[in-house]
């Protein structure tokens, strides 16, 4: 039987958060960048109202303000960082690197995003 540590670790959340991760670190060469730019501003909305993300307080617990998937994982892998700067990095440097790259690949070099 599996203990509620266990399952928090590796349940259907962390599938769901895992995947939408990597589908929007990839959202560069997938979406339109116009598509990244509302994303980016919906991601920051639902920061602001929930006071975080509401994936991560599901899986973790409303309590972890500080705490990022992403760092929750990279901790247990070995990599120690500061919670606050993972936070940083995580809600405001990724999404701008990632619309950064959208812009710099379709705009720029002309590549048609993948998707939409």
């Amino acid at each position: 039987m599996k203990n509620k540590n266990q399952f928090s670790m590796f349940g259907y959340i962390f599938w769901i958060h895992i995947i939408l991760d990597l589908i929007l670190y990839c959202s560069w060469f997938l979406f339109s960048w116009w598509l990244i730019l509302i994303g980016a501003i919906i991601l920051q909305i639902q920061y602001i109202v929930f006071n975080g993300c509401v994936l991560t307080k599901a899986q973790f617990g409303k309590e972890k303000n500080d705490l990022t998937c992403i760092g929750f994982y990279l901790d247990k892998i070995g990599f120690k960082f500061k919670p606050k700067n993972v936070k940083i990095v995580v809600r405001y440097i990724s999404p701008i690197v990632v619309l950064i790259i959208a812009i710099l690949w379709q705009v720029i070099f002309h590549h048609k995003p993948f998707l939409f």
